[in-house]
């Protein structure tokens, strides 16, 4: 005969069930707004039957039900679009900072614009024409000294800049790998944390969000691959071997921080780390286009010097153009500027042989040993160049945007908390616990009609 306290017994855990049920409720509410934060589901099955009580083998069908239980309550999470995630915002990161700062140098080099490189060039060129029609006009000189002082301050402005750029990138790098750096150490501290709750048989559910969180933002900065193990996450580069660095090995604790200290362009590497994307790999492939264009700018600026001294001896000085300028005695009065090679009034070879320069193939274009480009075209070239870059870069940052947008959808529409959802589960909790609630308050009844009615005579 089965005990008359059992059926108070399957509805305590019915209450349990159901109460454990309307606090994760609660709990999702709570946290609707909360970033990196997964909706929690409780997980309910029917608790292990008995088999009727009986001296033998029980003679009654079935086995005596006890109610339910929660099994446990666990976050919805989706791991394969985790890592789809991480490897695309990886590369979303990369793109966005490269096409910033090819932005960046595009509005420094200013093409096409009154002031800049290729228009003072132009100018610089013109004035010499100009003086070869008047070449004993102390104005025409003086125009030519000016523009010369204009084009030498344009070109050591534009390297100063481009190099500010380069400064500032070294910087950013600094605080990102410092940011990543601490954001290893605060998932090793979770590590540790989650190990010890979950030994005790719990989901580190918020814990583990948190930790997700952090690795979804070191995703943005630095390419990262993730395995989950009985210690926790241990996290790795995405390099092909023998170039994977394990920034956090969840085994041991131990950390391989990065070191801003040593940066290469030629491999992309930070303290030796090759980076394969995110936003440092962006900073570092910007480094090398601002090292590409100032190579370039240096050898315009050279080229310009050689030739124009080498018709007009002594007129510049420098070599690059951060240290391009005039001679001394070019920039203390124009009257030490020679419109021709006798002297003579009317004299005006050198003049129209400088002029003439615009229109002359200075430059190695295919690094053939035929000279074959002008200053005009290698200018030219070097601004398509930017232009390739910068549209390639918007391409793939908007096309990665459109990825990283679809996987996240897909993310939020499993982890998202719908408070419409919610509602709807409080509403049928709520009648779960108060039908529990009122089969108690029947089973009661019934005990005290047992209890104090069944055995008084009148």
């Amino acid at each position: 005969m089965r005990s008359t306290f059992h059926g108070l017994e399957a509805m305590k855990r019915a209450l349990y069930t159901q109460q454990t049920a309307l606090n994760t409720v609660s709990h999702n509410v709570a946290n609707a707004n909360t970033e990196g934060y997964s909706r929690q589901v409780v997980d309910m099955s029917a608790f292990h039957p008995l088999q009727y009580p009986a001296m033998s083998r029980g003679t009654e069908a079935g086995q005596l039900g006890q109610g339910s239980w929660v099994d446990s309550i666990r976050r919805m999470r989706d791991q394969y679009l985790d890592r789809q995630y991480r490897n695309e915002s990886s590369l979303m990161g990369q793109w966005e900072v490269k096409r910033e700062n090819l932005d960046k140098i595009d509005a420094i080099l200013n093409e096409p614009s009154d002031t800049s490189l290729s228009t003072v060039i132009n100018e610089f060129f013109k004035s010499w024409h100009d003086l070869s029609e008047s070449p004993d006009s102390v104005s025409a000189k003086k125009v030519v000294r000016q523009t010369a002082i204009s084009l030498v301050e344009t070109f050591q402005h534009v390297a100063a800049r481009l190099n500010t750029l380069d400064n500032d990138i070294n910087l950013s790098i600094t605080s990102k790998a410092s940011e990543v750096n601490s954001l290893i150490s605060e998932i090793n501290d979770l590590n540790g944390k989650i190990k010890t709750l979950e030994m005790l048989g719990d989901n580190a559910n918020d814990l583990r969000d948190q930790r997700d969180l952090l690795v979804d933002k070191i995703a943005e900065m630095i390419d990262v691959s993730v395995t989950d193990g009985p210690d926790g996450y241990t996290l790795k580069t995405t390099a092909p071997a023998p170039n994977t660095v394990t920034l956090l090995d969840s085994t041991t604790g131990t950390m391989s921080p990065l070191d801003p200290s040593t940066i290469s362009v030629a491999t992309f590497s930070i303290g030796g780390t090759q980076v394969t994307s995110g936003e440092l790999r962006g900073m570092l492939e910007s480094k090398k286009s601002i090292g590409d264009y100032l190579t370039q700018l240096d050898t315009l600026a050279n080229g310009i010097i050689n030739s124009v001294n080498g018709v007009h001896p002594s007129f510049f000085i420098g070599t690059g153009a951060a240290t391009m300028d005039l001679d001394p005695t070019i920039k203390a009065s124009e009257t030490n500027i020679q419109s021709g090679t006798s002297g003579n009034a009317g004299d005006n070879s050198i003049a129209l042989q400088v002029a003439g320069l615009i229109n002359s193939k200075i430059f190695d274009s295919n690094s053939d040993g035929t000279v074959d480009t002008t200053f005009e075209d290698f200018f030219q070239s070097m601004i398509s160049q930017l232009g390739v870059e910068q549209r390639h870069a918007e391409y793939m940052e908007q096309n990665q945007g459109a990825i990283v947008t679809q996987i996240s959808n897909q993310r939020h529409s499993i982890s998202d908390v719908s408070i419409d959802e919610e509602m709807a589960n409080m509403i049928k909790f709520q009648h779960a616990y108060n039908a529990a609630a009122r089969v108690i308050t029947t089973i009661d009844s019934i005990l005290d009609r047992i209890i104090n009615g069944m055995g008084l005579t009148r």
